[in-house]
């Protein structure tokens, strides 16, 4: 059974399926699998996309968030990391920053 983009279709089945938020069908459009951390599913569940920069998503999530406030994604994009003493999230939520000159940022 041919599926269209963003279906799958086990062995067997008569009709193609979504698979669940946060994955994508496989290679053969034979059955799901996870989207990878710092990735989410696209909108019609075709593929994985690449989180935008300041945002983080494990394993399987449904979308790509922001970290809390004094917190930037890791490097993978898997989860949120404190920024250092004297730092702090840039505006967009992807990088430390230093405080400027007379401020001060405690963790």
């Amino acid at each position: 059974l041919a599926c269209p983009r963003g279906r799958y279709a086990g062995a067997g089945s008569p009709s193609c399926d979504i698979c669940s938020a946060g994955f994508v069908p496989d290679t053969n459009q034979s059955s799901c699998r996870a989207c990878e951390v710092g990735t989410n599913a696209s909108e019609d569940g075709s593929e994985c996309l690449a989180c935008p920069r300041g945002r983080y998503a494990g394993v399987g999530s449904i979308s790509c968030d922001m970290c809390r406030a004094g917190f930037v994604p890791d490097i993978r994009q898997s989860s949120c990391k404190a920024c250092e003493l004297g730092t702090n999230a840039s505006e967009d939520g992807s990088e430390c920053l230093s405080c400027p000159r007379g401020r001060y940022a405690g963790v």
